[in-house]
């Protein structure tokens, strides 16, 4: 019995792993929901090691007035979501951080544990290797020019620029920058998918120089 051939492609099982990982997070607020709690907050305590999970720039799910949320921190304390001041200050280089410890509840709705940019980044990674994995190998070979290396590190940039950036204004907590930008979800959900995409691109061209080098090599014997 032959193995399909898009079982083969790198491409198509690295996909596989990055939509695990994308997706496994939305089954904690499902379990928060059907009230086992356990499974929650394993899921939660596990990817807490790969994000900040900070509740301003994440999203609820299953809150009372919608089934998708994302709010403010001060929203938040307003609905007793979170405490009032953060109960262990001297943990982060921020002065306020409400993200591991802090899951929602019925009212606002349940975080998923990971944020909207993790969820953006890994999302697009995840869809264009899937994408490419099923185009036609003299299809791949007509458009993974050197120019994709290029194209994927433009893609990089924004988010690259806009993390350096949040760390320089949060690090030396530059107040003159106003929250609706440093905590902005549609900036976090375009540069995570530019990011994913460019990723992908790059990935694309590597694999598929591996596969022409193979090639070339058995043509040799």
């Amino acid at each position: 019995m032959s193995v399909p051939k898009i079982l083969k492609n790198p491409l198509f099982l690295i996909s596989i792993i990055v939509w695990l990982y994308v997706l496994i997070p939305f089954i904690a607020p499902i379990a928060y929901t059907v009230e086992n709690e356990k499974l929650g907050w394993g899921i939660n305590q596990f990817y807490e090691n790969f994000c900040h999970q900070r509740v301003e720039r994440s999203v609820f799910l299953f809150g009372k007035s919608s089934p998708i949320s994302f709010y403010t921190v001060q929203e938040l304390k307003d609905a007793k979501a979170i405490p009032q001041t953060n109960t262990n200050p001297g943990r982060y280089i921020w002065p306020e951080y409400f993200g591991h410890d802090y899951v929602g509840n019925k009212v606002v709705g349940y975080k998923v544990p990971i944020c909207i940019r993790d969820i953006a980044l890994y999302g697009s990674l995840a869809l264009f290797l899937t994408i490419f994995s099923l185009l036609k190998p003299k299809t791949v070979d007509k458009y993974a020019t050197q120019r994709l290396y290029l194209y994927g590190f433009l893609l990089l940039l924004p988010m690259i620029l806009d993390g350096v950036a949040q760390t320089i204004i949060e690090g030396f907590m530059i107040k003159s920058v106003p929250l609706s930008y440093i905590h902005s979800i549609s900036k976090r959900i375009v540069t995570g998918s530019l990011f994913g995409l460019g990723l992908s691109l790059i990935l694309l061209k590597l694999f598929n120089e591996g596969r022409l080098t193979k090639q070339e090599e058995k043509g040799k014997i």
